[in-house]
């Protein structure tokens, strides 16, 4: 329901989240995206949770769930979309987050969505995405 209220809220700014050219009267929310972590060198459910945005049933954003103490954090984004896409190609898939970066898991495969290391460097890690990352890590 809150994304749903979240999606309503985000039409009118829809150019400033690179959704433009949809109609967000065809759009409706996905099945949840599997999402593990590593913790102890083994895969573990994450608390972070994905759940894609889907126009004509292909995902077009992503929703990033996670709570936070007694509150909810959602962010909208559509960053890892064509990745996804490129990789999993309309195949079954799931999220794996490492302390190296986010990959995809698909056919028995791993493909690297996001480089941690390489934009921690450059510090071009997304404000939030620390904040996720690192909710995730003290909850553990």
């Amino acid at each position: 329901e809150k994304m749903e209220d979240i999606l309503c809220a985000v039409e009118p700014q829809k150019a400033l989240f690179g959704l433009s050219d949809i109609n967000f009267e065809n759009v409706q929310l996905g099945e949840e995206i599997p999402v593990y972590e590593t913790y102890n060198n083994s895969l573990v459910p994450s608390e972070l949770h994905i759940v894609p945005i889907l126009l004509d049933g292909e995902v077009i954003s992503l929703f990033y769930i996670m709570q936070s103490e007694n509150e909810w954090i959602v962010q909208l984004g559509k960053g890892l979309v064509s990745k996804i896409k490129a990789y999993a190609n309309n195949s079954p898939f799931a999220i794996i987050y490492t302390s190296e970066g986010a990959y995809v898991f698909t056919n028995g495969e791993y493909f690297l969505l996001l480089n941690l290391i390489a934009m921690s460097k450059q510090n071009l890690i997304p404000h939030l995405f620390l904040v996720l990352k690192q909710t995730v890590l003290t909850l553990r």
